[in-house]
């Protein structure tokens, strides 16, 4: 599908720019590609959680913590929701937990037992 590889052509400009240390037009690009997804996939598709992500990653580069806030914990909802017994899920809504702690701010991610006793997952 053309949009598909529009999609991924444009992921892969905005790593460049990363990589460049041109953080700004990597930010807009995303952005552009978090619209296409949700249009393209849904808003709660694995692929608007990854961009999610990339673009948390992208605002805490540019020391705009609460940006990237939160979009990392949309990513963490979203993947919390698509994998809830996933590790690595768990994992990292627990490192943004922390994170926010140390920050001084109230968590929008934690770790919580799941209600059947198990193993943990993000809340």
């Amino acid at each position: 599908m053309a949009v598909e590889q529009e999609i991924k052509d444009l992921q892969a400009i905005a790593a460049v720019y990363k990589k460049r240390g041109k953080l700004p037009l990597a930010t807009q690009i995303l952005h552009a590609v978090l619209q296409m997804q949700e249009t393209l996939y849904g808003p709660a598709s694995p692929a608007v959680a990854k961009t999610l992500s990339e673009l948390g990653d992208l605002y805490c580069d540019r020391q705009m913590y609460d940006h990237g806030r939160e979009y990392l914990s949309q990513a963490a909802d979203l993947w919390q929701k698509q994998h809830p017994e996933r590790l690595d899920v768990i994992l990292f809504a627990d490192t943004l937990a922390r994170l926010e702690q140390e920050q001084g701010k109230e968590p929008v991610a934690e770790v919580e037992p799941d209600s059947e006793g198990g193993s943990e997952q993000a809340a």
